[in-house]
């Protein structure tokens, strides 16, 4: 990287990829941008984990091949407001795009009668109508898209779509969640030089799940190629650790050696790589990397929770419902032994819920589940924590022993 001086830590907020504060992910935007020449993409990875940097950067250095108009949705609540925030994003981004905003005017007055619509915040008017019609005006937009008198690869960003779904779902509209997934996989269909990539902390397996009542045969995005973000690879990991403890000036007996223990306490998730070199900023002293390992038992410790680690065990209700009390009994095991076969967690399973060998196949769904939510990793038959900080996390919130 050519220039890291912009690297600077950051502990949770926005990252500029305007002036170089992202890190690397070259490779990972290549599969992303290679992709979405044919096909959409559904973009998936665990909290933190930096999906929003990644598709900022993506959209930064984009230049002549894509154009990405991106939509946050995840404090959306209806269907209505959905589409009305897809309008005011989309014609934001088209202000020199005559053509395609002709277009969706045309549209609009055939549909609805309005004739003047402006590229600001949508009327109330306008409001009342897509609250009814919130397809039609989908339609409109992503067909003024596909006019669009533009040679780039355009790519709708639906930030959080899974949450949006979540909300619609809670508002007690299950149908009208269904509703959305499927116009949107029927826009793509029809409007081929339209992509589309759709991100999410809560995985939408969950959602899809809630949403199968209405009829079991569903599969609404069986034509997006799921890429899931991962964690730095040891170079690159070590790499981010070593520029910031230059960066922020951190003395260190030996930086290398200091880098290399950050990169393997973080798991090689940039989040905590920041949160690491933070704390031992704060040492004000000569740090080494046995104080690596310090910082991070504090943190496991801290009562406030600094890091964020409680969200891993207070989501558990959330994703599964009915069994939740089976999933925080898995995980216990799992967190206190891990490497345990399915056959050996079953046998452990009595001791902490009132199932017993009998619901095998109860605790297998559950057990997938855990590994599409990157709790667990099941490679070879046996079951461990994905990543060793989340195991360590775990029992530290969970108040475990060894």
């Amino acid at each position: 990287m050519a220039n890291t001086s912009k690297i600077r830590l950051n502990t949770g907020g926005t990252l500029d990829p305007d002036v170089g504060q992202i890190w690397d992910r070259e490779a990972l935007i290549e599969e992303i941008e290679r992709t979405l020449l044919v096909q959409s993409v559904y973009f998936t990875g665990e909290r933190r984990m930096g999906k929003t940097s990644v598709i900022s950067k993506m959209r930064a250095q984009s230049g002549t091949r894509f154009l990405v108009v991106y939509i946050d949705v995840e404090q959306i609540k209806s269907a209505g407001d959905f589409a009305s925030i897809v309008y005011s994003k989309v014609t934001a981004a088209l202000p020199a795009l005559a053509k395609a905003r002709g277009s969706m005017a045309r549209g609009f007055k055939r549909r609805f009668g309005i004739s003047k619509l402006g590229v600001g915040p949508v009327s109330v008017e306008f409001s009342e109508i897509v609250e009814k019609h919130w397809p039609d005006v989908l339609d409109e937009v992503v067909n003024a898209l596909g006019t669009a008198d533009d040679k780039r690869q355009i790519v709708v960003c639906f930030d959080e779509l899974p949450q949006l779904l979540k909300n619609i779902v809670n508002a007690g509209e299950p149908l009208v969640a269904r509703q959305v997934l499927d116009k949107l996989r029927e826009l793509r269909q029809t409007h081929l030089g339209v992509r589309m990539i759709f991100t999410g902390s809560i995985g939408l397996h969950h959602v899809e799940r809630d949403l199968r009542q209405f009829g079991s045969s569903w599969a609404p995005i069986n034509d997006m190629k799921k890429i899931d973000i991962p964690s730095f690879d040891a170079a690159d990991a070590e790499g981010l650790a070593e520029v910031l403890l230059t960066n922020e000036a951190v003395p260190c007996d030996d930086r290398i050696a200091v880098a290399a223990a950050i990169a393997d306490r973080s798991d090689g998730v940039p989040y905590y790589i920041h949160w690491i070199v933070d704390g031992l900023l704060k040492r004000r002293s000569a740090v080494t990397a046995a104080t690596v390992d310090e910082v991070v038992a504090d943190a496991l410790d801290d009562p406030d929770d600094a890091w964020g680690f409680r969200h891993q065990v207070n989501r558990v209700p959330e994703y599964y419902g009915e069994d939740q009390d089976l999933a925080y009994a898995v995980l216990d095991i799992v967190s206190q032994a891990p490497g345990l076969t399915f056959e050996e967690l079953m046998r452990r399973v009595p001791a902490h819920t009132e199932l017993d060998s009998r619901h095998g196949n109860r605790v297998r769904s559950l057990v997938e589940l855990l590994e599409r939510d990157h709790y667990l990793d099941a490679s070879g038959g046996h079951l461990a924590f994905r990543r060793g900080l989340m195991q360590r996390a775990w029992k530290a919130k969970r108040y475990l022993a060894g």
